[in-house]
């Protein structure tokens, strides 16, 4: 762990807009996964002291976009404002000058198979990630499965036309969403394999029966809109595809005999995802932590570490690896995680 500490000397109480940046420069660092500190003066002339915690090289990554945000937040809040110019050229220039200088210092990551598994999980396109999409699309479905219901008048008629439209838009954005959501959590098994994630992928597989069957007619509809879909027989007549039924707790999309309900996958995209973030938040590290798994070294350069390929490495890191897993021989096989039950599913992780 690593740690930067900004100090702040404020001649008089700070002003709304000066707390305001303060407080927004410190949740982007949280924002960013900082560990962060405040505190603050009691009185007046007085001193605010922030510190970040993490690791060093993160701390360097992350500075430049704490730099930058800081002045963007002084734009939003009043670009004319002095004040705020000089707490933020002080933070960018303690920030700065904290920077850890890492050339020749050795370094190791998790190898590309570990890299690759972070970014399942953590990354931008990871169930994480994917938690936050699929609590846009309930909460708008939501949203407008209710207005559907709720709307009276002569013409409420148009309304519901147009909310039909936007629930078979967002319903089919969401199963789009579960389908990849399962080949990831199918990629997560295999690089974490265990019967605790075979279970809960079972689960959602049997919670969402037609979802590669809508998803594929949804993938390829200018075929299937003219009945020349990979699955259509005996050539059925051109015309929509899908038939949307919108009852008061959810919403279900058909086609082609297939069907799925949309808030029902939803939960089950939930599950799912639970299952996922309880099976690495416990075992990941087997997975992830140099040396415990394969490892590559990183060298130190514009102030980020790049990986090092393996072909490149010197004799200098050749004997940094056979000093590393000598220590390291038949260590992974005696480190285990103690045994601990999934909160979603009950199943051993």
């Amino acid at each position: 762990m690593g740690y930067r500490i900004v100090r702040i000397e404020m001649a008089v109480d700070p002003t709304q807009a000066e707390a305001d940046l303060l407080a927004e420069v410190t949740a982007y660092a949280e924002f960013k996964n900082a560990t962060v500190y405040v505190d603050e003066s009691n009185e007046y002339p007085g001193t605010w002291e922030i510190t970040l915690e993490g690791n060093s090289s993160f701390l360097n990554a992350i500075t430049p976009q704490i730099v930058n945000m800081a002045a963007r937040i002084v734009c939003d809040i009043d670009p004319q404002d002095e004040n705020l110019k000089r707490i933020t050229s002080s933070v960018s220039a303690q920030l700065t000058e904290q920077i850890v200088d890492w050339n020749g210092v050795l370094a190791v990551t998790s190898a590309r198979n570990g890299r690759e598994l972070r970014e399942r999980l953590d990354g931008e396109a990871s169930f994480r990630q994917m938690r936050e999409e699929f609590r846009i699309h309930d909460d708008r479905i939501g949203t407008e499965i209710d207005e559907y219901h709720l709307i009276r008048g002569a013409d409420a008629w148009r309304r519901r036309h147009e909310l039909a439209l936007m629930l078979r838009v967002d319903g089919l954005a969401l199963i789009a969403g579960a389908r990849r959501l399962r080949r990831l959590a199918d990629d997560v098994r295999r690089r974490m394999p265990g019967t605790h994630l075979n279970a809960a992928i079972r689960a959602f597989d049997g919670e969402t029966p037609g979802l590669i069957a809508l998803r594929d007619i949804a993938e390829h509809i200018d075929q299937y809109s003219i009945g020349r879909g990979r699955n259509d027989v005996n050539l059925p007549e051109p015309g929509d595809v899908f038939a949307v039924s919108i009852d008061t707790a959810d919403l279900s999309i058909s086609a082609r005999s297939h069907s799925v309900q949309i808030r029902r996958t939803y939960r089950a995209c939930m599950a799912l995802i639970q299952c996922l973030t309880n099976a690495s938040d416990h075992r990941s590290l087997l997975y992830l932590l140099p040396p415990l798994a394969d490892y590559d070294f990183e060298v130190h350069t514009e102030n980020v570490f790049k990986i090092l390929p393996r072909a490149k490495e010197t004799a200098e890191h050749a004997q940094a690896r056979e000093l590393i897993d000598s220590a390291m021989t038949n260590l992974p096989s005696k480190v285990k995680m103690p045994r601990k039950r999934c909160a979603q599913c009950n199943i051993w992780l």
